[in-house]
């Protein structure tokens, strides 16, 4: 390759320039340089000097590496017919401007949205409309976005009064408002020169062309942005009628491409692309299989390495990709070709470009549009994007917008709002994902296959097979290998099953690519599920328990024990609730009660008879005027009685020491004369027997055998062994265990409840009985006490000499021993240091991670060794304790220590680029290959040195050109 680099302005001065009139390189067809420095013309291969045809790419060979999810469509809020919103669209992060104008639609006043996006939605943000738009200003031909900077196009607009000269709007964000910052119009604007047809915005530069001035032959505009204020800094056009110069315009790195499709050099309309390197001349670049009306250069997209240049308006559509290596194009760009309209619309990214084909036809939908998506690798078509909702007129495609994976479409013909009202599309444009990457969907992935999660090599789908490795045995993330063992994999193997209150589970996987039993599980207090395959697990009736258990407040619960506190007779296990609580029987009799405060005795929960002489359900009816009738009161054996008790006063009495002489009742009914009648368990009380009493007067209210009950009646008092509730029910005095006991019992291992034993007090073995005595000290399994049968003072306990085991207390391992007493107690503590300690309580004596360390301390190699404050970050690389990363040059990074190793022994010390000098112990650079040089071939060569070399060549090539251009003549 040969470059040759020559000053414009020592060649102009040794030119014949005389009769060149105002045209300095005119005749050369480059516009004005305007100080721009050097023209730079390239060439490279046997080529040289003659064009050459494009590589041309038909783009069929579909690679299918993208995935293209639609997002949403963008339909601006008070969208109308005519609107033709999607003419033009850009897009910059997660916000989108679509702008609305038709080309020659009269009264077309236009318009632009903003959208934004939050996480897959999309919304409108705002509209961009200027208080002074006219209309016919077509606002919205063009916009731009950068960052929170939006550029809006409108080359009909009346700038200062100069009908159609055209301007660009500036608008900034803050926040989440858009506001005007500047109106920007050329210096030398004019009317009808259509300035904002094309803007392209980066950072603080806006280009944008003005396509209609002085006859058609265009220019472009460079302003350039500080602090708030814009202002012009360049003017760039070639001066010759209907060339439309500026009718596109994109932004590279280091250069403006400016189109002209207009260009008449090679045919009529061929058209032409001009890039300005920003720091060094100009290039023009033309079509080099030309056609007439061909508009090579209408439309323009650029990523700084690539620019791609549209031609649709022929027979058949073309776009051109040219490639920048260093300052200088590639001689060969890449053709793509489609039908008519095929280039309509450009966006290039890194990786990708998007061509819009907008009158692209489909069978009932004539010039709905398409857009197809190529691959930078070869240029290769990836995918090709349609509307799910397309219809005739929509020319999707006439605009296209592209960051690095978004995708947004103009369709200005879209009628969703009125005819001609228009709206935009969005698509992801992601990569499709390797094998094993994450998915949720087949079409995420190259292999086209989202299996467990990942992308998969296949199907993967017969039983017990999996993708993921966390559902396999063994392999990484997308191989298809059996499941391991005991994982379910629902539909692979035989559903769970669920009866009555048995669950059998689902078969699981066998590790091999079979199915085995799940094994089956009881529902516990629940019933299955109404699906047949699970247990229920909350409830809202007692039908979705199980057997001996009811529901409450959405949970089962087991049925209640006798004497438990109940509101119904589901919630008991005899199915009785009686007086508030579960009951042995129905206790529907008189005088019946299950409770001892109903009863006057006797444990809750056990249906008895009633105190004699009580009646707390108010069951027993009295005689009136019969002293010796019916009491009203119950007998004591579960019925009323029928007549007065023997001994009840019916006339003059007398009452001794507990017996009453004179009129009383003989119990069948009649009133007669006696003596020493007993008052049973009643006291005297004047000349008869008491009736009732109160704990607090029971002495005097009750015989001395009789205590008061809680129903105020006075019983006999029980005999050791029978049941009872407190100490003044007993013969003895004392209830203990529930019993009347023979003694106060209150050892901590014994009872007076055994059974057999039952008012004795006893030695008892293993856990002390009741509530009421303390338990055994400690933990059973290990140094805990226990009942030995013998004593019934006190828990007996292992001795102190009793291992019970080591356990970590932080870096330490310690042994321990009973106490005597219950309790495992530290015997000797060894450091575990610089291992750490092991789930078993042992010290660790190799390690596989920092965490088998103690604190300050990683693991290097199987040893635990001093951190330092410094780690390998890999083998070439050490991180400091200040968090600085040290290259280790020459050396490699020492996993021991952390640091770069100083010495070495080997020359697995060395880095790989270098080797170990073993007499010096240095590592030093391995000896490079040798290769022959050639200096054969294309070569590109620059150098003030050769410039002279070439300067009689250039100066003749560059009079032959301008004496071409004058014979030309002017333009018709």
């Amino acid at each position: 390759m040969r470059s040759f680099s020559f000053r414009v302005a020592s060649i102009l001065g040794s030119l014949p320039l005389a009769g060149l009139g105002s045209l300095p390189l005119a005749g050369l067809g480059s516009p004005v340089l305007a100080g721009l420095g050097s023209l730079v013309l390239a060439a490279c291969s046997p080529d040289a000097g003659r064009e050459v045809a494009p590589q041309e790419s038909t783009g069929t060979a579909k690679q299918a590496l993208l995935y293209t999810p639609f997002e949403g469509k963008l339909l601006g809020t008070d969208l109308a017919a005519g609107g033709f919103q999607g003419f033009s669209v850009a897009i910059s992060g997660d916000t989108a401007v679509v702008g609305g104008a038709k080309e020659f639609y009269p009264w077309s006043a236009g318009g632009a949205y903003v959208f934004v996006r939050s996480g897959s939605t999309w919304t409108q943000q705002a509209k961009l409309t200027p208080a002074s738009l006219g209309g016919d200003d077509r606002y919205g031909n063009a916009v731009a976005i950068d960052g929170d900077t939006i550029a809006v196009g409108a080359p009909s607009f009346d700038a200062g009064g100069r009908a159609g000269s055209g301007s660009v709007f500036i608008y900034v964000r803050s926040g989440t408002t858009w506001t005007e910052q500047a109106r920007i119009t050329p210096t030398d604007s004019a009317a009808f020169d259509g300035f904002g047809y094309a803007v392209a915005l980066s950072g603080d530069v806006v280009l944008a062309g003005a396509p209609w001035k002085v006859s058609d032959a265009g220019a472009a505009y460079v302003f350039t942005r500080s602090g708030t204020a814009w202002t012009q800094s360049l003017k760039l056009s070639n001066g010759v009628a209907g060339e439309m110069y500026g009718r596109a315009v994109a932004i590279g790195g280091n250069y403006y491409a400016i189109g002209a499709p207009g260009n008449d050099v090679k045919a009529f309309d061929a058209g032409a692309v001009y890039i300005v390197q920003k720091v060094g001349g100009y290039v023009t670049t033309r079509q080099p299989d030309a056609v007439a009306n061909g508009w090579f250069g209408k439309t323009l997209a650029t990523n700084g390495s690539h620019l791609a240049i549209g031609a649709p308006d022929g027979s058949t559509g073309t776009v051109y990709v040219f490639t920048q290596y260093s300052s200088t194009w590639g001689d060969i760009p890449t053709k793509l070709t489609g039908g008519s309209g095929f280039g309509t619309g450009l966006a290039m990214n890194d990786t990708m470009l998007a061509v819009g084909d907008a009158y692209y036809s489909y069978s009932g939908a004539n010039t709905a549009g398409r857009v197809v998506v190529y691959n930078r690798s070869g240029w290769a078509e990836d995918a090709v994007l349609s509307a799910s909702d397309r219809a005739a007129s929509d020319n999707y495609g006439a605009a296209v917008a592209l960051t690095n994976d978004t995708l947004v479409i103009g369709a200005p013909g879209r009628d969703d709002k009125g005819t001609d009202s228009g709206a935009a599309y969005v698509h992801r444009v992601i990569a499709e994902k390797a094998k094993g990457a994450a998915c949720t969907v087949n079409d995420e992935c190259a292999s086209k296959y989202c299996v467990d999660g990942v992308c998969c090599v296949n199907a993967c789908n017969t039983r017990c097979v999996s993708c993921a490795a966390a559902k396999k045995a063994s392999g990484a993330d997308g191989d298809c290998g059996p499941t391991k063992d005991g994982l379910v994999e629902p539909g692979d193997c035989t559903a769970a099953a669920c009866t009555g209150t048995t669950l059998t589970n689902a078969q699981v996987c066998d590790g091999a690519a079979n199915c085995k039993s799940g094994g089956s599980v009881s529902c516990g207090l629940y019933t299955c599920a109404s699906s047949g395959s699970a247990c229920n697990t909350t409830c809202t009736t007692d039908a979705q328990c199980a057997a001996g258990a009811w529901c409450e407040a959405g949970s089962c619960k087991a049925d209640l024990d006798d004497g438990a506190a109940c509101a119904r007779a589901a919630q008991c296990k005899t199915g009785f609730c009686v007086d508030g609580v579960c009951c042995d029987a129905a206790c529907t009799g008189k005088c019946e009660a299950c409770t001892t405060a109903k009863k006057g005795a006797g444990a809750n929960g056990k249906c008895d008879p009633v105190a004699a002489d009580s009646d707390p359900d108010n069951e027993c009816a009295a005689a009136t005027g019969e002293p010796c009738g019916l009491p009203g009161t119950c007998d004591g054996l579960g019925a009323c009685r029928l007549y007065a008790k023997s001994g009840t006063v019916c006339g003059a009495t007398s009452c001794v020491d507990g017996k009453v002489t004179g009129k009383v009742c003989n119990g069948a009914g009649a009133c007669g004369d006696a003596t020493g009648v007993s008052c049973g368990a009643y006291a005297c009380s004047g000349t008869s027997c008491k009736t009732a009493c109160t704990d607090a007067t029971a002495a005097e209210d009750c015989a001395a055998t009789a205590y008061c009950t809680a129903a105020g009646t006075c019983a006999p008092k029980r005999a050791n062994g029978t049941s009872c509730a407190a100490g003044k029910e007993c013969t003895s005095g004392f209830c203990v265990d529930g019993v009347c006991c023979a003694s106060t019992c209150s050892g901590q291992c014994e009872a007076c409840n055994e059974t057999g034993t039952e008012g004795a007090c006893v030695p008892v073995s293993g856990a002390p009985r009741g509530t009421k005595r303390p338990p055994c000290s400690g933990d059973p399994a290990t140094c805990g006490g226990k009942c030995n049968g013998i004593n019934a003072a006190q828990c007996d306990y292992p001795a102190a000499t009793k291992d019970c085991g080591t356990r970590c207390e932080g870096s330490s391992s310690v042994e321990r021993t009973c106490d005597g007493k219950g309790e495992c107690v530290a015997k000797d503590a060894r450091s575990c240091a610089p291992f750490a300690c092991d789930t078993n309580g042992k010290c660790r004596t190799t390690c596989a991670a920092d965490t088998d360390c103690t604190t300050g301390n990683r693991c290097a190699d199987g040893t635990c060794a001093p951190t330092g404050g410094a780690k390998c970050l890999d083998p070439t690389q050490s991180q400091s304790a200040d968090g600085k990363t040290v290259p280790c040059g020459a050396y490699k990074c020492d996993e021991l220590t952390g640091g770069c190793k100083q010495v070495c022994t080997d020359s697995a010390d060395c880095a790989t680029t270098h080797l170990c000098n073993a007499t010096t112990k240095t590592c030093e650079p391995a000896a490079a290959p040798t290769t022959e040089d050639s200096s054969s071939g294309c070569g590109c060569e620059t150098g003030v040195g050769r410039a002279s070399s070439f300067g009689l060549a250039a100066i003749a090539f560059l009079s032959a050109v301008v004496a071409r251009r004058l014979r030309a003549g002017p333009r018709s």
